[in-house]
């Protein structure tokens, strides 16, 4: 079921125009072309934005993590951009977007919420560019690991050891190499001791070392730019 389009699930009081929507593993939450009547605030689980190519492959553009809001691309067309399915079993909060303003003026950290969303997008999009312009695949790994640690301990969870919410093959993708490729990195990393990795569990033995490999080939300042989590 796409994330705008109707549910029968319950709906919290009508004075709210709110209500909660659970996706199975591999559900779409919408697809390009879909209508904008939503957005979605990530409540559990993990989802993935993509695009079809012509060939029919995909090219993953992001991974959203709770407290993620999805659908804000859509606000400018009136329809979705790209497509979205969740990782794992995923629960959103659903409000109609020509509710937006009167929720937001009752609740004004939605709205500021909103604009940080918003604000996340475009320095996301910058780290996204950086990060494909690293030369290696062990660089771009580096960073991708490291934005993930950071968002576990702004979270309150662990910021060394934690688990990947989406499969290797969607990390290969999001970085623009084999899945071989990802898979020799992360041996790699294992013999020189930087991490250990079974499945999807991974332990950051050494951050530092880590930090050095991924900014090895960007400026002090543009890895910071690379690092920081905005908040």
């Amino acid at each position: 079921m796409a994330l705008l389009a109707q549910t029968s699930a319950p709906r919290p009081p009508a004075q709210l125009n709110v209500w909660h929507q659970v996706y199975k593993r591999g559900e779409a939450l919408f697809r390009v072309g879909e209508p904008f009547r939503s957005i979605g605030i990530l409540r559990s689980g993990a989802v993935k934005t993509y695009l079809q190519r012509d060939d029919g492959s995909e090219q993953v553009l992001a991974f959203l993590l709770p407290g993620d809001i999805l659908g804000l691309d859509a606000i400018a067309a009136g329809q979705h951009m790209r497509n979205a399915v969740a990782l794992d079993t995923t629960s959103a909060c659903l409000v109609p977007y020509d509710g937006v303003d009167e929720i937001s003026n009752r609740f004004p950290a939605l709205r500021r919420e909103m604009m940080r969303q918003m604000s996340l997008g475009l320095v996301r999009d910058a780290q996204v560019h950086m990060l494909l312009t690293m030369r290696t695949a062990d660089q771009r790994l580096a960073a991708f690991l490291l934005d993930l640690s950071n968002w576990y301990r702004n979270h309150g969870f662990s910021a060394r050891e934690f688990q990947l919410p989406m499969p290797r093959a969607d990390i290969a993708n999001y970085l623009n190499i084999k899945p071989e490729t990802l898979s020799r990195a992360l041996t790699r990393m294992q013999n020189d001791g930087l991490i250990r990795a079974e499945r999807r569990r991974l332990l950051i033995l050494d951050p530092d070392a880590l930090r050095t490999m991924a900014g090895e080939s960007l400026p002090p300042e543009a890895w910071r730019a690379v690092r920081k989590q905005v908040q």
